[in-house]
């Protein structure tokens, strides 16, 4: 009882409980009945979920408790008090985005340099990955010409009188730099604080040896970051995991992955984890970088001879590896040009006409795009000569009229040279009709994802492949469950929990090796994700939720010829997959501690390798709830202007709204599981038994100094 009241356990409790109360009071009078007959309302459902989730956090945290609570409050902070507040008075979203980022980055950095020179390193780094996301974003924006307005909820903001003249392609930007703030600052903070530690060790070493051992340190931890925003954006759009793995129920109506990908709302889902891939990647050098100019001493870069001399041989396997990249880009590019859809076998009519999908190439548009834009009610028509790619009518050119009715969910601002794909109508090789379907954005897909495969390569090293190893297999483990799911009847909850298993397994395999670590953290990802499925099925329920709340999963409901689909046990799922990636980053951590603490003391019980592991546990499980909140957050931004459009509805009635619930019991589910795998990591790290031979345990330093066995 006095350890806890001496780290603050009891009265954080105590704080956490009566904020409960209050804020449960103040939502009574809006109550909001659910379906089956219940009382509880949605919005007090999530308040006691969160609840729970900080007493969880409190009572793990030990004497962090207080640090840990004050980061998360300045995250939600920068997100309530500044983020939406500035949304709603007409600041642009990105300079609001910026803003509420760089208001989070400082207070995070403070608090985790304790206000000293390493907070210096983060916050320089972190700023650094900041810009590096907004540039990303506005060239993903920008070459995949994206709207913004592409889902049920942008379309009513577009309508609303209360925002008329919001800028959706920056609301859209703003989201993918919201979305990667929290892993950045993960980074950048793991990268900072290697060089603080390097420095104080041995202060005579240069600016450049500190980037080198800030850099090594990044590489270390650059795959499980990636899975963890990989995992958490596959699993916020789940439903579009779907989408190419089935047929259609309505004539004419094909879903190839050709369309797909040219979808507005599916190329935003894409460029969004890219983006975030990306920046994350690239925070490395720059934190690495920053971070040694700020604490180090001495020149960063050799001399310029220094530098040539002795490369040759190391400059082979780069080579090779730009080699590779480059075949591999061309490929990717010379396949997706000659992908075209034949999706009527049936002949249409007696003379055997038959409709495709074929890709082109806009050779002239009048009149020009920039004389239809600013008109909400007008309806123009845009003559368009098409140069046709592979398909019926290859290399000819078509004559195309595209309506433009001034609404940019549905309008197609063509110019000349952009990529479009076609509906078209041929008899045999003559093309009869043609129309604007959608932009093709295949190509640029197929950009952002190499530059993202660039650089983890060039960045990572040998780290880089295994990173991009365990995302492939990650893959290969996933499309089947998917499959099964989607077309096989499969219960969706059910099978990616027991997925879950070979997953984190082969993930670790790549990425540590058949090692004791692996197998704990293993299996300590394992249990957060059941820990936070159990979570979403009973809130879930409770909640009332359909699973149909997403525009993807009522595309699929309405289109798809598969039957059987369980869309709430699908919505359980991907928040269950969202929870994998944070989750194997936690128990990595974890369990590598635990393995350190027993190389080095081969005596230690197991009570003291568990509070050990636990202890590392607690530094890391709540950067990965801020990374989880910042992702859905940068995913759902314009979830935050409802107040601006529904300026009369009281809070409580907004967070009744099936679509804002899900998204934030996606971030409390999260939140539990990743909370919970650290002391599941720590009691099975602690419980493996130690490797024996003849001559007692193989922790012993060995003839180079190294410990010995894993």
């Amino acid at each position: 009882m006095k350890r806890a009241l001496a780290h603050g356990t009891i009265p954080a409790l105590a704080a956490v409980l009566a904020g409960w109360a209050l804020l449960d009071r103040l939502a009574l009078p809006d109550e909001v009945a659910l379906p089956e007959g219940t009382a509880l309302c949605r919005a007090r459902v999530l308040l006691a979920l969160a609840a729970g989730l900080l007493c969880l956090i409190v009572v793990i945290a030990g004497e962090a408790v207080w640090r840990l609570l004050i980061v998360l409050l300045a995250a939600v902070a920068s997100l309530g008090a500044v983020l939406a507040p500035c949304l709603a008075a007409g600041v642009p979203p990105v300079a609001a985005g910026l803003l509420a980022g760089l208001i989070f980055i400082v207070a995070a950095g403070l608090m985790l340099g304790r206000a000293g020179r390493l907070s210096l390193g983060i916050v320089a780094g972190a700023t650094g990955g900041l810009a590096a996301a907004a540039g990303l974003a506005a060239a993903a924006v920008a070459a995949g010409r994206l709207t913004g307005v592409y889902s049920s909820l942008t379309k009513d903001l577009w309508y609303g009188p209360t925002t008329r003249g919001l800028d959706f392609r920056q609301l859209l930007c703003a989201g993918m730099i919201v979305g990667t703030c929290g892993i950045i600052v993960d980074l950048a903070a793991a990268v900072a604080a290697a060089i603080h530690q390097v420095r104080q060790a041995n202060p005579r070493l240069t600016r450049r040896q500190l980037a080198a051992a800030g850099l090594a340190v990044g590489r270390d931890v650059m795959g499980t970051e990636l899975n963890t925003l990989v995992f958490a954006y596959a699993g916020a759009h789940v439903g579009v995991l779907l989408l190419p793995m089935l047929g259609s129920a309505v004539r004419g109506f094909e879903i190839p992955a050709l369309r797909v990908f040219s979808q507005q709302d599916v190329a935003i889902d894409v460029l969004q984890m890219l983006v975030g891939t990306t920046a994350l990647v690239l925070t490395i050098p720059i934190s690495a970088a920053a971070t040694a100019l700020l604490l180090g001493r001495g020149p960063m870069l050799p001399a310029p001879g220094a530098m040539l001399r002795g490369r040759k041989r190391r400059l082979v396997r780069p080579a090779a590896v730009a080699a590779l990249l480059l075949i591999g880009w061309g490929a990717s590019l010379s396949w997706h040009g000659r992908a075209y859809h034949r999706y009527d076998r049936r002949p249409a009519d007696p003379a055997g006409s038959a409709r495709c999908l074929v890709q082109a190439r806009v050779a002239s548009a009048d009149p020009p795009p920039e004389a239809l834009t600013g008109d909400r009610s007008g309806e123009a028509v845009q003559r368009l000569r098409c140069r046709l790619g592979r398909g019926p009518g290859a290399g000819r050119t078509v004559e195309v009229l595209n309506s433009v009715s001034g609404f940019p969910g549905h309008d197609k601002l063509v110019r000349p040279g952009d990529a479009v794909l076609l509906r078209t109508r041929c008899a045999g090789d003559e093309v009869t009709y043609a129309a604007v379907m959608d932009f093709s954005r295949g190509r640029v897909l197929i950009h952002f994802a190499f530059v993202l495969l660039a650089a983890v390569l060039v960045v990572g090293g040998a780290a880089g492949l295994r990173a991009t190893a365990a995302l492939l297999l990650s893959g290969v483990v996933l499309v089947p469950v998917v499959a099964g799911v989607g077309a096989g009847g499969w219960p969706a909850l059910p099978s990616f929990l027991f997925a879950t298993a070979p997953l984190c397994a082969g993930v670790f395999l790549v990425l540590a090796g058949p090692t004791r670590k692996a197998l704990a953290a293993a299996g300590g990802a394992v249990g957060g994700a059941l820990a936070g499925g159990a979570c979403a099925l009973a809130a879930s329920r409770a909640l009332g939720l359909s699973g149909l709340a997403s525009d993807a999963m009522m595309g699929i409901r309405l289109f798809s010829g598969a039957g059987g689909i369980d869309y709430l046990g699908l919505l359980q799922a991907g928040m269950v997959l969202g929870i994998v990636g944070a989750a194997m980053d936690v128990a990595i951590a974890v369990a590598s501690a635990t393995d350190q603490v027993r190389r080095a003391k081969p005596d230690a019980t197991r009570a003291e390798l568990f509070a050990r592991g636990l202890a590392v546990g607690r530094t890391v499980m709540a950067p990965m709830v801020l990374v989880l909140l910042f992702a859905y957050v940068g995913l759902n931004l314009p979830i935050l202007m409802l107040p601006k459009v529904l300026p009369d509805h009281p809070l409580s009635l907004l967070v009744g709204n099936e679509r804002v619930s899900v998204e934030l019991l996606r971030i409390l589910v999260g939140g539990v599981g990743v909370v919970a795998t650290a002391p599941i990591t720590a009691a099975l790290a602690a419980a493996l038994p130690a490797r024996t031979s003849r001559h007692g345990p193989t922790t012993s330093q060995n003839g180079r100094g190294r410990p010995a066995g894993r």
